[in-house]
């Protein structure tokens, strides 16, 4: 029993020490800190740091001590990909090594199988609004209602949906182009086409801020000249429309 005992407790203090893990997710061009915790060292340090291509990111150094706490600042994380850690320290006075991960992409966050399925679900159901109202534009009037001489017969209140479905698709390909440069930097790890759908939504976004005070306009000038047009037929006034 002593001999097991002495053999499990040996074990928790190795552990922590050569037990390969994670140290979760960095954001592209952020430094990460690399840690150890060890109650019975002198020193940890580490031997090495690989890129995702697996050439060396940084050689041997040494991480400063904080009683029990060792850690160094990591700032190489230029490129996208999972980092490996080696270091070693001397745990009760005998050298142990231990290693782990840290995975960098563009946003910096986890992209887990149940994140991966709601971005793709949500810009699969993106696209098919976006099919669908670009599909039923055209199913809609254009103008009022006129004879086959061009005569003005009544103000067609649907065509006002027309630029309502116009708005609605500039919106949705908005959250197209963010959904696609989310997963771009997330889960497929391409930090250049993410960038450029995200610099490419930016300036969408900058547009859109303009073309609603525009698009209000329009809806207010059409709205009375509507308004106009009706009072001129109930007056029995014919309107010839271009």
């Amino acid at each position: 029993m002593k001999y097991k005992l002495a053999i499990i407790i040996a074990l928790m203090l190795i552990v922590p020490m050569v037990t390969a893990t994670t140290i979760g997710v960095v954001k592209v061009n952020k430094c990460v800190e690399l840690y150890q915790i060890c109650q019975n060292c002198t020193y940890n340090n580490i031997s090495i740091v690989l890129y995702p291509n697996r050439t060396i990111a940084l050689p041997e150094v040494a991480m400063q001590s904080n009683n029990t706490y060792y850690n160094y600042t990591f700032c190489s994380t230029d490129a996208v990909g999972k980092y490996i850690v080696n270091g070693f320290g001397d745990l009760d006075g005998i050298k142990t090594t231990w290693t782990y991960d840290f995975e960098v992409n563009g946003s910096g966050f986890e992209f887990t199988n149940a994140v991966s399925i709601y971005y793709i679900a949500t810009l699969g159901l993106l696209i098919f609004f976006f099919l669908l109202t670009i599909y039923s534009i055209p199913k809609l009037p254009n103008g009022n209602d006129t004879d086959d001489y061009g005569q003005l017969i009544s103000i067609n209140k649907l065509k006002y949906l027309r630029s309502v479905l116009y708005v609605l698709a500039w919106g949705l390909l908005l959250g197209i182009t963010y959904s696609s440069g989310a997963i771009a930097l997330s889960y497929l790890g391409n930090e250049m086409i993410g960038n450029l759908l995200f610099n490419i939504f930016r300036a969408m976004f900058a547009l859109t801020i303009p073309g609603v005070f525009i698009y209000f306009i329009f809806i207010f000038v059409s709205v009375f000249r509507d308004k106009e047009m009706k009072k001129m037929l109930e007056r029995g006034i014919d309107i010839q429309t271009p």
